[in-house]
């Protein structure tokens, strides 16, 4: 199978983590290999911080730093001004399936999207703030458990145990 791009993109509290959250679990539990990725928009955010032994590693000059506990691992590197996903496509194992974006905000020709709106009426501003390309299959979060309907896209609430068997058919047999 060769790996799925999906980006889940919306305003803030629309729901994106959740719907996430429902994706991944429900390909999980049909033996898919799912990766996610988080584009984080704080401006000077890192991970590491400073005196502790990874940040001291780095500072010193290293390239890039991995933390090796006994149930985790993590890259520390600089992107230098690199923030797209091909910056980290080459750390994505090779057996991975789907690979789930949050905030990814890149129109790439190869990649899906589920709109998550607070409500209906959000859906211009979503599409004006956040970068979205044309693969758009539904839209989800919390504007699904209203009742309410779209001309243009499918709306799937992913908190429904059909809703997400739903949300991830699409997905898996879309193109």
């Amino acid at each position: 199978m060769t790996l799925k791009i999906i980006d889940v993109a919306g305003l803030k509290n629309s729901g994106k983590t959740t719907v996430i959250e429902n994706i991944i679990s429900e390909m999980s539990s049909r033996g898919y290999r799912v990766g996610t990725v988080k584009k984080i928009h704080i401006p000077d955010f890192t991970i590491d911080h400073e005196g502790k032994d990874t940040y001291r590693h780095k500072h010193a000059g290293a390239d890039f730093v991995i933390s090796l506990a006994p149930e985790e691992i993590a890259l520390i590197r600089n992107l230098e001004g690199q923030r797209e996903l091909s910056a980290v496509m080459d750390l994505i194992p090779d057996h991975t399936d789907f690979l789930i974006c949050e905030e990814l905000n890149e129109q790439l020709n190869d990649i899906m999207y589920i709109i998550t709106l607070k409500d209906l009426a959000d859906l211009d501003e979503t599409f004006r703030v956040r970068a979205i390309g044309n693969k758009v299959l539904a839209i989800s979060g919390v504007v699904s458990s209203k009742n309410v309907t779209s001309d243009k896209y499918p709306i799937i609430d992913s908190t429904t145990k059909d809703g997400k068997k739903r949300l991830v058919d699409m997905i898996v047999e879309s193109k």
